[in-house]
C-alpha cells in the first residue's frame, strides 16, 4: 500500500505514453469496477479500447494528463479533457485509491476548463466513479447507457458548472476555435510557424520536439505554439505564431494560458527567448514574463540573413521567464 503521505504529480501525456495510459486504464477497470458491472460488461469495455482506439484518442482533441507517484514515479492515474469542458476519462490505479488522487485529477480538469473558458465540465460517468464526481460538485443530468458490442453499461451524464467569476476573459473567437495537439506532419504548418521564426533551418531544429498546440477555426489553422522540455523543470516556448488577419484578438495570450496550465504540475517555470522587438517584449511582459538574460549579437551569429520586426533589425536575444505555481495544497517536491 502507498504511504499515507504519498503525493502525486501530473505530467502531460501523448502518443509515447500509450502503453502506460492503457495499463492504468485496464488496472482501474478490472480492479475497481466489478462491484457495479458484470464480467461480460467489463470484458466488452476492455476489448473496445484497442491500440487503434488509443491512437484515435491521442491524436484527437483531448489533452491527456498522467499522474505519477511523486516518490516512486509509478503511474497512478489518468485524466483527459478537451477545451470545451468534456472530461473524457478519469481512472485511478487500484494501488492508489483513497489517497485523494481522484479528487486531484478532477481538480485539474476544473482548472483546465477554467483556463480554456469552458462554461462547465461534463462527463459520461461510470457507476463506480459516480460518488467521486458527486463529491466534487457534479450533478446528474440524466441516466443513460453506453452500448459496447452486445453489452449495455449503465452510466450517468454529469455536469459541473463553472462560476462566471472563475472564467477568464477569452478572445471573441474562442467559442468557435478548436484547440488540439499536433503530433504528426507538422511541416504542413510551416508557413504559419515561419511568421514567428523566419529561418526554416532554425525552426526545424525544434519542429518535432515537444508539443505543438494548434488553434483552428473551421478548416484554417490560425495560431500555433511549440513548447519543448528543456530539463530541470523548464518548459520553453520555441514558437508562438498567429496569422496576421487573426492577430490582436487575444489568441497568443490564450495559448500561453493553456501552456501554463498544462505544464503547471511538472515544470517550475516557462521560458521564452525572443528578439529585442517593440512588439514581442511588451507582449510577453504583459503576460507575466520577466527578462532574465540577454545574448548580445545572437541574431547576427545564428541567422543567415537580417531579421526585421516593426522596422527594427534584431540583433540581441532576450530570455524571459515566468514561474509556475502549483495549486494550493499540492506538493512541489522534486523537479525536472
Amino acid at each position: 500500500m502507498p504511504h499515507p503521505d504519498t503525493f502525486f504529480r501530473l505530467f502531460p501525456a501523448g502518443p509515447a505514453d500509450r502503453d502506460t495510459l492503457d495499463a492504468v486504464f485496464r488496472a482501474s477497470v478490472a480492479g475497481l469496477c466489478r462491484r457495479h458491472y458484470t464480467t461480460r460488461q467489463l470484458d466488452a469495455w476492455l476489448q473496445r479500447v484497442t491500440p487503434q482506439r488509443w491512437d484515435e484518442l491521442l491524436h484527437g482533441d483531448l489533452f491527456f494528463f498522467l499522474a505519477r507517484d511523486g516518490a516512486t514515479g509509478c503511474p497512478a492515474g489518468v485524466m483527459s479533457a478537451n477545451t470545451r469542458g468534456y472530461v473524457h476519462s478519469l481512472f485511478v490505479h487500484p494501488r492508489y485509491v483513497r489517497q485523494g488522487l481522484g479528487r486531484q485529477l478532477l481538480d485539474a480538469a476544473a482548472r483546465w476548463g477554467m483556463a480554456t473558458g469552458a462554461p462547465g465540465l461534463w462527463a459520461e460517468v461510470s457507476l463506480t466513479a459516480e460518488p467521486l464526481f458527486r463529491a466534487c460538485g457534479f450533478h446528474t443530468e440524466r441516466v443513460q447507457e453506453a452500448i459496447v458490442g452486445s453489452e449495455r453499461l449503465p452510466q450517468r451524464l454529469m455536469r459541473h458548472d463553472i462560476a462566471p467569476g472563475q472564467r477568464p476573459s477569452l478572445p471573441a473567437c474562442a467559442g468557435t476555435a478548436d484547440v488540439r495537439l499536433e503530433w504528426n506532419d507538422r511541416t504542413r504548418h510551416l508557413d504559419l510557424l515561419l511568421l514567428a521564426d523566419e529561418d526554416e533551418t532554425m525552426l526545424r531544429r525544434y519542429l518535432d520536439r515537444g508539443e505543438m498546440f494548434a488553434v483552428s477555426v473551421g478548416n484554417t489553422t490560425v495560431a500555433a505554439c511549440i513548447v519543448t522540455d528543456e530539463g530541470n523543470g523548464v518548459r520553453e516556448i520555441q514558437n508562438l505564431a498567429v496569422r496576421p488577419d487573426w492577430q490582436r484578438r487575444g489568441l497568443g495570450r490564450w495559448l500561453l494560458a493553456l501552456a501554463e496550465e498544462r505544464y503547471r504540475g511538472c515544470a517550475r517555470l516557462l521560458r521564452v527567448a525572443t528578439g529585442e522587438s517593440p512588439l514581442t517584449l511588451p507582449f510577453y511582459e504583459a503576460c507575466g514574463f520577466r527578462p532574465v538574460s540577454r545574448d548580445a549579437g545572437y541574431f547576427l551569429r545564428h541567422y543567415a540573413r537580417p531579421i526585421f520586426e516593426a522596422g527594427r533589425r534584431l540583433t540581441d536575444r532576450v530570455v524571459l521567464e515566468k514561474p509556475l505555481k502549483l495549486p494550493a495544497g499540492h506538493s512541489d517536491r522534486q523537479d525536472g
